[in-house]
């Protein structure tokens, strides 16, 4: 009975280090938002690495791309909102509702190939509905 409750202690102890991180990384990504190469192709290939190893990568590695995702998201966000504004706001937010829709569907084929039509076609293909949604975000 320790050594459980000595396992579930450390387990503790690494989930607020976990915890602790998501938060600093996502602090420094509105941090970084103030810069202008946050708009940068360089920086959406640093984003699409971080999903590329969250989804990719084994264990850890998966995380430092959720880590470096989070950071990435964070510090497009301003700029994000910014263009939202200067656009008509309702075709841009009619537009984004549809683009999510259509993503939240394509993620239900994925799951759910035998019973959706065309699922023979979408199945597993989780890494598409990934790479689409990143290359939305870099435009």
């Amino acid at each position: 009975m320790v050594i459980v409750f000595y396992s579930c202690e450390i387990y503790s102890v690494w989930l607020i280090h976990c915890s602790a991180a998501v938060i600093i990384a996502l602090g420094i990504g509105v941090l970084l938002s103030h810069y202008n190469w946050t708009s940068n192709l360089f920086w959406w290939l640093i984003g699409s690495g971080g999903a590329a190893l969250l989804y990719f990568a084994p264990r850890y590695w998966s995380f430092i791309g959720g880590l470096m995702l989070g950071v990435y998201t964070m510090s497009i966000w301003p700029a994000m909102i910014d263009r939202l504004f200067c656009r008509p706001v309702a075709r841009t937010l009619t537009l984004a509702n549809l683009v999510y829709i259509v993503l939240t569907l394509g993620s239900v084929w994925v799951v759910a190939f035998n019973f959706v039509p065309g699922g023979e076609y979408t199945r597993e293909r989780t890494h598409v509905l990934l790479a689409i949604t990143m290359v939305l975000i870099g435009k």
